[in-house]
Parts: C-alpha cells; sequence; structure tokens
C-alpha cells in the first residue's frame, strides 16, 4: 500500500510499487481498433463536453482546507484512498497536492493516474506527461528518467480484478474512438507499465501516427528500443 508514498520517499529511484504482488490473472488482448471513429452530432458532444467540465470540477476540489497537511502527506492520504478503490477522493487529495507544490512529479503522476479509472483520459494524459517532464527535471543527470523506472500499475490497486476492470473500460473507449491521441497513448502507458511492452509499442507507435508532435509516444517508443537491444 502507499505506493506514491515510497515512491515520494526513496532516496534513488529504484522501485515505485509498495503493494504486495497478487496472483497474476490473464487480461484480455484488445481489439483490433476500428478503421472508423464513431461520432457524435455537434450539439451532443457541445453538451457532452460540458457536462464532462462539471464532473470534473466535482472531482478536483481541494481538501485540508486550514493548510495542517503537508503534501507528502496529502500524497500518503490519497494513496490510501486509491487502494481503497475510492478513486474520486484520492483525486482530490493528489490534486491538492499538486496545487500546494506544483513542481511535485509525484503528486501530478499520481493524479493522473487516479483520473484515469474516473473516465478522465484528456486530462489524466496531460497531468501524467506534465508529472514525466518534472520527474525528467527534478533529476537531471542524475538518475533514470520516468519510463525506467520499475512501475508496476496493477500494485497501485488493491486487487489484480480491480485493475483489469478499469483497463477494460479504458480499452473499450479506445476501441470506440481510435483518434481519440490522448486516450491511445494512455492505454499504451498503462500496457507499458503492466508489462505489456508489445501491445504498448503498437499504441504509441498509433498515438504518434495521430499526432506526430507527441514527444512522449515518441520518448516511450525510443525506450522500447533500447529496452529490446538489452
Amino acid at each position: 500500500m502507499c505506493a506514491w508514498r515510497a515512491l515520494a520517499c526513496a532516496s534513488a529511484p529504484q522501485v515505485a510499487t509498495a503493494t504486495p504482488e497478487a496472483p497474476e490473472v490473464v487480461v484480455e488482448q484488445p481489439k483490433p481498433a476500428p478503421t472508423i471513429e464513431r461520432a457524435d452530432p455537434p450539439s451532443e458532444r457541445s453538451e457532452a463536453s460540458s457536462e464532462r467540465a462539471r464532473s470534473l470540477r466535482l472531482v478536483l476540489v481541494e481538501v485540508d482546507p486550514a493548510h495542517s497537511m503537508s503534501p507528502r502527506e496529502l500524497v500518503t492520504d490519497g494513496d490510501r484512498h486509491f487502494h481503497a478503490g475510492d478513486f474520486e477522493e484520492a483525486a482530490a487529495y493528489f490534486f491538492t497536492a499538486a496545487r500546494r507544490r506544483p513542481s511535485d512529479p509525484v503528486a501530478r503522476l499520481a493524479l493522473g493516474h487516479v483520473l484515469s479509472p474516473l473516465g478522465f483520459y484528456d486530462e489524466a494524459t496531460d497531468s501524467i506527461t506534465r508529472g514525466m517532464a518534472l520527474f525528467a527535471a527534478s533529476r537531471g543527470s542524475r538518475g533514470p528518467t520516468w519510463g525506467e523506472m520499475k512501475v508496476d500499475l496493477r500494485g497501485f490497486y488493491a486487487s489484480r480484478r480491480r485493475f483489469a476492470l478499469q483497463l477494460r473500460q479504458l480499452e473499450t473507449w479506445v476501441d470506440e474512438n481510435a483518434r481519440d491521441v490522448k486516450a491511445t497513448f494512455l492505454l499504451a502507458y498503462t500496457y507499458y507499465f503492466s508489462g505489456r511492452r508489445s501491445d504498448a509499442k503498437k499504441l504509441f507507435r498509433r498515438a504518434l501516427a495521430l499526432d506526430p508532435d507527441f514527444d512522449e509516444a515518441l520518448y516511450f517508443l525510443r525506450l522500447l528500443g533500447a529496452l529490446e537491444m538489452t
């Protein structure tokens, strides 16, 4: 438990998971992406976007108005809620930590990771890529970049089943929205950090094809190439 706290407190970035490994389960492989993206009428898209923004505002609220908790304590409590499956509460703690320490990569990455099971895929990707940049800046030339960390996202969840359920939700979204580049990247990222490097590589390539300027997708593809040679 408290995987993000373990990462934040580590003197050197070695292992970012702290939850005991559960028995392995087979996660169903993703279906081939459809060749035609499903598109809603403009009015429906606008209405859905407004509703999504309202829902996000209800999730991203600050806790601890008295400022009695440090950002590290906020991340610790957020991690506890995440592990319990209370993702909305976890998001509030991670959001507060990120607001109070904008340069903290752990808070930003944690926020991105919890927004994914809540279905806010664009915002999750934005937070994760921002966290990656902050992580690189904090490490400089002294250590590995984020993609080189020994992170297993399955260990952040109370069970492999819970992880598989949120993964299937993301897979379904990508299947039905083939040109959603941020969700495609997010699914590739999730595969990458859960041991499915081959699947990740295919989706990072798709994300880069959708957006040739998606630097983070290119970064992971380069890293995967290097990993294959070792």
